[in-house]
């Protein structure tokens, strides 16, 4: 039987639920931080990459709510490069430009 393959974003996820932090965020970060590695976002492996892991531990123990938005905006913007309007409009997150 082939032994199924473990990603980063899951040692993560085991090592934030064993130090405290709270399921709801875990599984906020755990998703960030493979959207992060998945969708190659430029700028962000330092906050949210695989690297970031015991940061961010201690970003989601001490400001669960800065946790919270910071991570909530970076998968609802896919790493701000969409920002997505109430219509259902796609903009590209800096220039403005409708996709």
């Amino acid at each position: 039987m082939a032994q199924e393959k473990t990603y980063h974003w899951d040692e993560w996820e085991a090592e934030a639920l064993s130090r405290g932090v709270t399921p709801e965020l875990v599984s906020l970060g755990r998703g960030v931080m493979r959207e992060e590695f998945q969708h190659d976002w430029e700028g962000f492996g330092l906050e949210v990459g695989v690297e970031a892991g015991p940061s961010m531990i201690e970003l989601a123990l001490n400001y669960p709510e800065k946790a919270h938005q910071r991570w909530k905006h970076l998968l609802d913007t896919d790493g701000e490069r969409v920002r997505l309007l109430p219509d259902g409009t796609i903009l590209d997150y800096h220039s403005g430009r409708k996709l």
